[in-house]
């Protein structure tokens, strides 16, 4: 979002939820990462009483309408208003059955589609290339390596993506992306202009 590219929707599975919520706007980052940390603590088998404590630290939040298209992992459909202002459904998501690639499905019925994976692993881009509806991806574009070791590289892969996506023909703007660079004029060798004709006279 910082470098100028604006989804059209965001999708999570488990924690991811809660990222692409963030995204979204129901949870601010500091929110989100306690409620991660918090449903990390909560078994698969969590009580009604472990449930309704969690429900009660959502509503602590005071989680905010999506302002994008944030697509429920329970639902296979976008995030209602209702659904995310819903401290039960965020209790829920930790316990509740899954409808799996539902959401992914729907959204590769859309034609041209570019993906942007965030993370480290390439858990979408395995379940994308192996899609029957695969042909409908343009790219699929990784946001960080896979090998964390790598500290040098996540910012040079990072822009390499934000170039494919900008030669696959979506606008950027450039001037998040370098907002905090020094930019100055630099100095080049002058040429003499002079007016010589090299017409042929006849």
């Amino acid at each position: 979002l910082a470098a100028g590219v604006s989804p059209n929707a965001l999708l999570g599975e488990g924690p991811g939820e809660f990222v692409a919520a963030c995204l979204a706007g129901i949870f601010d980052l500091p929110e989100a990462l306690r409620l991660v940390c918090a449903r990390s603590r909560l078994r698969a088998d969590a009580t009604d009483d472990e449930l309704a404590a969690f429900a009660a630290q959502v509503q602590t939040c005071q989680p905010r309408a999506p302002t994008l298209d944030c697509w429920s992992a329970l639902s296979g459909a976008p995030l209602t208003t209702a659904q995310g202002l819903d401290p039960t459904y965020w209790a829920n998501q930790r316990q509740e059955p899954l409808l799996p690639n539902a959401d992914l499905e729907a959204l590769l019925e859309q034609q041209d589609a570019i993906f942007i994976e965030i993370g480290s692993n390439d858990l979408l881009a395995a379940q994308l290339n192996n899609h029957r509806l695969a042909k409908h991806v343009r790219l699929i574009m990784p946001s960080l390596p896979q090998n964390n070791l790598d500290t040098a590289r996540p910012q040079s892969l990072w822009l390499e993506s934000l170039a494919k996506i900008w030669c696959a023909g979506f606008d950027l703007d450039w001037r998040l992306s370098w907002s905090s660079a020094r930019h100055a004029r630099i100095a080049l060798p002058l040429y003499p202009f002079e007016k010589k004709r090299h017409w042929i006279d006849l």
